[in-house]
């Protein structure tokens, strides 16, 4: 329905309510032009690691000038404050969470766009189906690889906490799984892992799979994606929530949330 919503009918959200999603490109636009300003050879060695000072430092300098030409300034100065100092506290926790999560792979692909560019169907991630070959094109935040160059975690930048664990055993979350397979086909690295980290509360939810569970979980992704495609491909716009509280589209939905989710 949420497909529907949005590229069928091609509704626009709400103007209110879109300051957190303004505050996530915001903190996700800091991060990328500072790891992208780090020589591969400062990334490579983890130097930046090292000098937490002037990590910290350099994305508070990116940071306010980003704040200053962002969506934020034409806002009431009281909320212009709030936002950005709330911001500040968040990136300063992220510096924390980066020396926290050290390890011996480093980051290598920033914001890594895969079917957006290039004319016609160029640079998607393809996955066949009998409805239809599907056609998949994403966002990644961050992709860290190993010093053999082989392997690589998948890394998401998230506001607040989206119960990954529980997710990926429910079967509810495929979007980093999603973003695995396009680290494989379309960057040719073996995925080792994938992780949310939550600039809220400065924590990572990073699950423990082995190399076989990590194959499992992206062919049963591959399978719910087939489903889901070929739904939408029917002309099915059955509405059926799991969760209501990130819809955008809840003003035009035919759920009933305060009598119980009634169709």
């Amino acid at each position: 329905f949420r497909y529907f919503a949005e590229q069928a009918l091609q509704l626009n959200g709400p103007l209110e309510g879109r300051e957190n999603a303004q505050m996530g490109t915001l903190l996700h636009e800091t991060l990328r032009e500072y790891f992208e300003g780090l020589t591969a050879a400062d990334r490579a060695s983890g130097l930046y690691l090292r000098e937490p000072g002037r990590m910290e430092a350099q994305l508070e300098k990116i940071f306010l000038r980003r704040f200053e030409e962002g969506p934020f300034r034409d806002q009431p100065r009281y909320r212009q404050i709030a936002w950005r100092e709330s911001m500040r506290r968040m990136l300063k926790k992220y510096v924390k969470l980066e020396l926290g999560a050290e390890s011996e792979l480093r980051p290598q692909y920033f914001e890594y766009d895969f079917g957006k560019g290039g004319k016609g169907k160029s640079g998607y991630l393809r996955l066949a189906d009998k409805s239809g070959e599907i056609l998949i094109r994403g966002s990644i935040d961050r992709v860290d690889v190993d010093a053999s160059g082989e392997n690589a975690v998948v890394i998401d930048y998230k506001r607040s906490s989206r119960n990954l664990n529980k997710k990926l055993k429910d079967g509810d979350e495929i979007q980093l799984p999603l973003y695995l397979l396009a680290v494989r086909r379309l960057l040719d690295l073996e995925p080792a892992g994938l992780e949310h980290r939550v600039l809220k509360s400065g924590r990572r939810e990073s699950p423990d799979f082995s190399p076989d569970e990590i194959q499992t979980l992206l062919d049963e992704t591959e399978e719910r994606v087939r489903q889901a495609v070929r739904r939408i491909r029917s002309g099915e716009i059955k509405v059926e929530p799991k969760d209501c509280t990130f819809c955008e589209f809840d003003a035009v939905c035919r759920v009933q949330t305060k009598r119980g989710h009634e169709f």
